[in-house]
């Protein structure tokens, strides 16, 4: 089973206290312009394009080199295996995902997947809350995630005190939320890259939590990931596709739009080119 046992959280009740800050992508809607700030802004992008760049050439030359494990040690195979699994969840998410963070997704939850969202709002897959602080003034939002250590970090933006919107966050399978998510309740429903690492055997099953989750007449925004139709986009797509599966559990196969099409109580109206073929935002109502 994909679900989880309810946890014991009330609406807007956030368990976990830090004393860390959160960082500027998870509290401002527009980042600071001042030169010492974009040039430290872009020695972390640049730092986290190289480290990604090392790790996906690292994993791709280790499965080449897959016949030599059985002449590894387990406990040292199990510690590398479990060491990539590690580092898709809570900071190291965001520390790996930051080169895309500043140049696309940052102007992309401004613009597009956040932009004119009020009233009731259910963010699946809300990570770790990067959306939160893009979401109008008397927004609430519900966001939901499967990761405990993303809502974590997630959790940070919420109790800063730095967001316009009312936010919280419960920890829950999308495909499964019947216990925590009532039936009908929400304007909207946005989730950014859900799809992506959703098993396609729960994808129907998360598309129907929506449905139920979401007032008749209520608007979903989706962004997606395929493949490129051009052979060097794609190439390069393939280059780390083993990797952003390993680490993250993604995959480019744009599995959310037949499902969609097929959908009885889910009609998409508009979708957005965001960066060439690849990248989508799919927009649509609930009928």
């Amino acid at each position: 089973s994909h679900s989880i046992p309810t946890q014991s959280l009330k609406p807007f009740e956030t368990p976990h206290t830090s004393k860390h800050p959160p960082d500027e992508m998870r509290t401002m809607k527009t980042l600071p312009t001042h030169p010492l700030a974009v040039v430290e802004r872009e020695v972390k992008a640049w730092g986290s394009f190289l480290t990604v760049c090392w790790l996906v050439a690292l994993y791709n030359a280790s499965s080449y080199l897959s016949f030599l494990l059985p002449r590894i040690p387990s406990s040292i195979s199990q510690w590398i295996t479990a060491t990539f699994e590690r580092i898709g969840t809570g900071i190291g998410y965001d520390m790996l995902d930051y080169w895309w963070e500043v140049r696309h997704y940052h102007g992309w939850r401004k613009d597009h997947f956040c932009s004119g969202v009020s009233g009731q709002c259910l963010e699946l897959g809300v990570g770790t809350g990067r959306n939160l602080p893009h979401y109008s003034k008397g927004t609430l939002v519900t966001g939901v995630d499967l990761s405990e250590e993303q809502l974590k970090m997630a959790r940070l933006a919420v109790e800063s005190g730095e967001l316009e919107c009312a936010a919280h966050l419960v920890r829950a399978d999308a495909s499964n939320m019947t216990k925590e998510v009532p039936s009908c309740s929400y304007d909207w429903v946005v989730s950014s890259f859900l799809f992506c690492v959703c098993p396609e055997h729960l994808i129907d099953p998360t598309l129907d939590e929506m449905a139920r989750a979401m007032k008749p007449g209520g608007t979903f925004r989706l962004a997606d990931i395929q493949y490129s139709q051009d052979p060097v986009g794609r190439r390069v797509q393939e280059f780390f596709a083993p990797y952003v599966e390993r680490v993250f559990g993604a995959k480019f196969d744009g599995k959310v739009r037949e499902k969609l099409a097929a959908h009885p109580l889910l009609r998409v109206t508009r979708q957005v080119a965001l960066k060439g073929d690849t990248h989508w935002m799919i927009e649509g109502v609930r009928v």
